[in-house]
Order: structure tokens, then sequence, then C-alpha cells
């Protein structure tokens, strides 16, 4: 019978019971569908807190980008807004320094005495002024004995205007009472540059535009060349790193915007906190679920497995005179595949007649013998 060896077809021995004080060797090896589904267990709930986890981040660097985008707007519009103040002031000394007959011969004699009344009538017309000055070509030396003399840093910008440049509008003598804010327009004459008008404004100007940003949650200060703070607006405590900053156009000035923080962190450690245990929470109960799950399609595998079994016996015994009732489909549709060959196998009279009085509890043992076959014992009863 090839690798398979009857030895007993028949047995009403019962099996030895394991002695007392001694486990009964586990002859249940191999793989069960519930150590199967323990691979599930943790890996899918391991796989849902990495993707919540990549998610998360995800989420808080778009808000941060966003964050980030909105910072470097308002300090664009903060700069805009100053930019078109010191355009607008350009503009109106421009509008002052365009030469008439008057202006013109004062400046070929170099007759100061004039000079000085066409500075004050400008001066009258402009409170905010501190002193206004003609600056000619010839102007070398700088005053010192007058308020708000004229000094090298105002010299340098009428320089620049001499060239055909527009010279930007800069803080002079900002660490003394004399500070001012220089405005250098250029006199041209058919497109000579003749000399410069100066136009020295009080720095409380300065004060005024840098309120109107209307800072409401952070810190903007403006400062000149390397460093030179101008002005401040916003909580001091906020300085911090180097903050968002845009230059002011037609200046050499530039501002630099310290943000409050949208979140301190408390508030982000408590998120934190919030994410992990709603995602703890949900993986233990995926858990719990899956394990169930395992334990449910064990039973269940197990119970329709033995329904198969008693089936395929009693269909040999010629017993079959109750139901099966598998719940598995893949059970079902086994059972139907093989209902020829077990009914051919019921109706075998060798079948039936070596069967005959036999009952359940003396249905053959089947063992499997290392090479694959199926061992029947088989008692010769003589």
């Amino acid at each position: 019978m090839g690798n398979i060896t009857v030895k007993k077809l028949f047995s009403k021995k019962v099996p030895p019971t394991p002695e007392a004080g001694k486990k009964a060797p586990n002859k249940h090896t191999g793989i069960s569908l519930f150590r199967m589904s323990l691979v599930l267990v943790v890996v899918v709930p391991l796989v849902i807190l990495l993707t919540g986890l990549i998610t998360y981040l995800k989420y808080s660097e778009v808000v941060s980008g966003r964050e980030q985008d909105n910072h470097s707007a308002e300090i664009q519009r903060m700069a805009a807004q100053l930019t078109g103040r010191m355009a607008a002031l350009g503009d109106e000394v421009g509008r002052l320094a365009i030469a008439d007959e008057t202006l013109l011969d004062a400046i070929q004699r170099a007759d100061r005495f004039v000079l000085n009344v066409l500075e004050q009538r400008i001066r009258d017309r402009y409170p905010e002024a501190l002193r206004v000055r003609y600056i000619l070509p010839t102007d070398k030396q700088p005053e010192e004995t007058v308020d708000w003399g004229l000094g090298y840093a105002s010299l340098e910008l009428a320089r620049i205007a001499e060239r055909g440049q527009h010279p930007p509008i800069e803080m002079h003598r900002p660490t003394t009472e004399q500070k001012y804010l220089a405005v250098v327009h250029p006199i041209h004459v058919q497109e000579r540059t003749v000399a410069s008008l100066l136009m020295m404004l009080d720095p409380a100007l300065l004060s005024q535009w840098m309120t109107e940003l209307k800072v409401t949650n952070g810190l903007v200060e403006l400062s000149q060349g390397d460093g030179l703070q101008l002005g401040r607006v916003g909580n001091r405590q906020l300085r911090t790193g180097s903050g968002y900053q845009a230059d002011i156009t037609g200046t050499s000035w530039r501002l630099t915007y310290w943000p409050a923080a949208t979140s301190n962190a408390d508030d982000i450690v408590t998120s934190s906190l919030q994410f992990i245990a709603v995602f703890m929470v949900a993986a233990l109960v995926l858990m719990g679920m899956l394990l169930f799950y395992g334990l449910f399609i064990s039973r269940l595998v197990r119970t329709d497995m033995g329904r198969m079994v008693n089936f395929i016996i009693d269909s040999g015994l010629g017993k079959r005179f109750h139901s099966y009732p598998v719940k598995l489909s893949e059970s079902k549709r086994v059972l139907k595949d093989k209902e020829s060959d077990l009914a051919v196998l019921s109706s075998s009279a060798h079948v039936q007649g070596s069967f005959k009085g036999v009952t359940d509890a003396e249905i053959p043992d089947m063992l499997f013998d290392e090479a694959g076959g199926i061992v029947l014992e088989e008692e010769n009863n003589k």
C-alpha cells in the first residue's frame, strides 16, 4: 500500500492517559491561525501609529510654513508702508528743489544771504523741519558753530546727488541731541546738477511712522547700516534670533520683525501628549479587536474542521443521518466538491461490512509518519 501501513483498522483500546504529575506531550505543533493573527496584532497598530505620526509631523510642517509665510507677508507690508512714507517725503523735497530765477542766480553767485532767506521760507512752510540748507558743490567743510550744522555725512549725500543719483534718506548724529533725518535732493538745471537741497527733519516723525505700523503682537525694530537702532515698537522680550527682515527702499534702513509665538512650549507639549494618547488608545483598541478576531477565526476553523471530519467518518460508516452545519464557505465548498467521493464510500459494501457494529468511540487513529504518509494502526482479531 505504498507508504500507507495498515496496523490496526479497528481498535477498542482507550488511549493511555498520562501519569499523575506529568504533562501530556503537546502534539498540536505547527502554524496556527491565532499565531498568524499575532503578526497583524503587532504590525497593524504599528502602521497606524507611524502613519498618524507622519501625518502629524506633516501637518505641523504645513502649519509652520503657513505661519512663516504670514510673518514674511507682515514684514513686507510694514516695509512697504514705510517705503511709501519715504517716497512721499522725497517727492515733497523734490518739488522744493526746483530752481527758479532767484534761486539759480543765488547759486551761481554763491550768495549765502539770499540762500539763507530762501531756506527760511521753506522752513516756515514745514514746521517739522529743523533746518533747510542749500549745499553748493563748493561747500567742502562742515559747520560746527550752528545748531544742526552741516556735517560730513550730509556733505557725502550732497556729493552723491551731484553725481546725478538720489541719495538715501538717513539719520545723522543719532547719539546726540541734534540728531535729524537727512533728506537730500539734487537741483537740476538742464540735466546738470548745480546744487543740492538738504532738509533736516525732526526724528519724532520717524517714531510717529513706526507707531502707525500697528504692531499688535510682536516686536519691530528699524535699524540703519550695521545695526544702529533708530526705532522700536512692541515687546522687547521677543527679540530672539534674527527675525524677519526687509529693506526700506530709498533709505539705508532695514526693518526687522519678531512675531510673538502662536503657541508656547506648554501648548506644544500638551498637543503632543494628546496626540500620543489618542493614537495609543486607538492602537490598544485595535490590538484587542485583532486578538478577539484571531481567537474567533481559530475557533471557527477548528469547529468546522471537526464537523467535516465527523461528516467524512459518518459517510464512511454509512451513518449520515444528521446535518453537519459548517460555517465557513470554504468548508461548504470542500464538502460539496467531495460529495460524490463520499457517496461512493458510503455505498461500498466492503466499507459498510467492515464498519458493521463499530461505534464512534472505535474510530481508528490516523497518524502521519516521517515520510508524510498516513499510518492506520490495525489490530488482528484472532
